[in-house]
């Protein structure tokens, strides 16, 4: 095994020797390494206007081109004259066809008034909130000494006489009749109640009984000294005040309203 190393070590020590001292194959190592480019120049030596033709770029853009790009400036350009025109439609584009506008709500008319009396304060504030709860309206409490109802007489209205008032009296004991009271003196003198009742339809129904026994009777309302409570309002809307007067007041409660001009907000 050693000697065939050493043989071929010999034969490649002989081959290098052999290229190295043949002038023919070096001749033809230095022409193929010799590369010709020819003659190069710096582009400082060139001269100004050669560098103006090869730097300028070639115009890609054929006839039918321009053309093409000429006409399409001729159509966006506007009218000489008309730029100022142009101008304002760009700055102000047009309302759609089915845009809806608000109407001018400024000289609605406005209502101002008063609701009561209320026999008591949470009843009031009830509908004071809701008055207050619209857009500009205005409304607060107000308490006033009054008589307010505590219930409803059944009664005969009073006689001409006392005379006249006990024989009414005999006559309705006679059918059947016996809650019976003989007034003697006040506002309501000579008048025969046939009885007291908190609610006005119980009084009703009891005067249709006693009309069925032939005798007349009329609702008289029994009141009292007390606080009573009132709502007054300003600049409420005709919406508002529409919904209010169609709504179902406590009995005795009644609204009062008139419309009010503009100035005369908070009177």
């Amino acid at each position: 095994m050693r000697w065939l190393l050493a043989v071929l070590f010999t034969l490649n020590v002989l081959l290098f020797l052999w290229i190295q001292t043949n002038p023919e194959q070096q001749s033809h190592a230095r022409v193929t390494d010799a590369t010709d480019f020819g003659e190069i120049r710096l582009l400082r030596e060139l001269e100004p206007a050669a560098r103006t033709e090869n730097s300028e770029p070639e115009n890609t853009l054929d006839s039918t081109s321009d053309s093409s790009v000429a006409d399409s400036e001729a159509v966006q350009r506007p009218p000489a004259g008309n730029e100022k025109a142009v101008d304002e439609n760009r700055s102000a584009p047009p309302v759609p066809s089915d845009t809806s506008f608000s109407v001018d709500t400024a000289n609605a008319e406005e209502y101002c008034g008063e609701i009561g009396p209320f026999p008591s304060r949470n009843m009031a504030e009830g509908y004071r909130r809701k008055l207050a709860a619209n857009k500009g309206a205005k409304a607060e409490l107000e308490s006033r000494r009054g008589k307010v109802t505590v219930g409803y007489w059944v009664m005969i209205p009073p006689l001409a006489d006392t005379k006249q008032a006990e024989q009414m009296l005999k006559k309705l004991r006679e059918a059947g009749f016996n809650d019976l009271w003989l007034m003697r003196k006040g506002e309501h003198a000579n008048g025969i109640s046939m009885g007291l009742y908190t609610e006005e339809r119980y009084a009703k129904r009891h005067a249709d009984n006693i009309l069925t026994k032939g005798f007349e009777t009329r609702l008289v309302p029994k009141l009292k000294n007390a606080r009573l409570f009132w709502v007054q309002f300003s600049q409420v809307g005709t919406a508002a005040i529409q919904e209010l007067a169609e709504s179902k007041f406590p009995q005795g409660v009644s609204l009062q309203k008139k419309v009010c001009s503009q100035g005369s907000a908070g009177n």
